[in-house]
């Protein structure tokens, strides 16, 4: 297992900084938060588009991809009408096409609010779900990238609230450039162990390491551990993304707790 962390945890603008230290505390990759580096991320300059990758490969680091894809952009509904459906999934297959672009490899579709019923029945929207994300796999595929699909708890979400409806999602869809990713934080809300859980679903193609409320990981739980063991079982070799906020904490200080904590569960297995 590879070890990447997501920019979320960076509040400065200073993202060399972010990246040398992912580089210099042990990490392989990061994961960007398009919405964090520009407020409009498809009307961003190409010449900073090619600044930051200069940035990563200067710091021996790859793109793992994007996630926090519709953070800023909640009048995107995926079932809110046909019109607001086709908007949505236009705009994220500009995203892979950006991600594409700057050597990134994966899309991670998080963003509860955007995946609202809008009052629609559950499986009328599953349906609709498997046209569009075939649509934006098959753009992905051209791409040589992957489009990620992560559970989130139902206090979040009402589309996708477990893992085994994500791997129902992932097996409907039957694509190759279509994944199920799982998410540390939102394991902890199944009725099913985190580990049974991971041990029981298709294997992950990318995973964040968390505790509750994105916190840093191991400040409040104890069970990342046998969530790494289940992944190894599961012959998981991609990146563990730290995905965490800073709080009160440094941003410097809380990428250092991170990482560092993440590290030493790695270099036990």
């Amino acid at each position: 297992m590879k070890l990447s962390a997501s920019n979320i945890i960076w509040d400065s603008p200073e993202l060399d900084l972010f990246l040398s230290s992912c580089a210099e505390l042990g990490c392989l990759g990061v994961e960007l938060a398009p919405d964090k580096i520009w407020k409009k991320p498809l009307e961003s300059s190409i010449s900073d588009r090619k600044k930051i990758v200069k940035q990563i490969r200067d710091s021996s680091l790859e793109l793992v991809g994007f996630h926090a894809l519709l953070y800023t952009r909640k009048d995107l509904k995926l079932f809110k009408s046909k019109d607001s459906f086709n908007k949505t999934i236009l705009y994220l297959t500009s995203l892979a096409s950006l991600c594409a672009e700057m050597g990134g490899q994966n899309l991670i579709l998080g963003s509860p609010s955007n995946r609202s019923l809008c009052g629609r029945k559950f499986d009328d929207c599953f349906r609709q779900a498997i046209e569009g994300f075939g649509q934006i796999a098959d753009v992905c595929k051209k791409f040589d990238i992957n489009f990620c699909i992560e559970p989130l708890p139902p206090s979040q979400t009402e589309f996708i609230s477990s893992a085994t409806e994500g791997e129902r999602l992932v097996k409907a869809v039957n694509h190759p450039n279509f994944h199920l990713h799982l998410d540390a934080s939102a394991l902890r809300s199944e009725r099913t162990p985190p580990e049974l859980v991971i041990k029981s679903t298709i294997t992950p193609h990318h995973f964040h390491i968390n505790d509750p409320d994105l916190s840093i990981p191991g400040s409040l739980t104890n069970d990342l551990p046998v969530m790494i063991k289940a992944l190894t079982e599961k012959d998981y070799t991609g990146f563990l993304s730290v995905e965490v906020l800073s709080k009160e904490n440094d941003p410097l200080e809380a990428l250092n707790k991170s990482i560092s904590y993440v590290k030493k569960l790695i270099n036990k297995i």
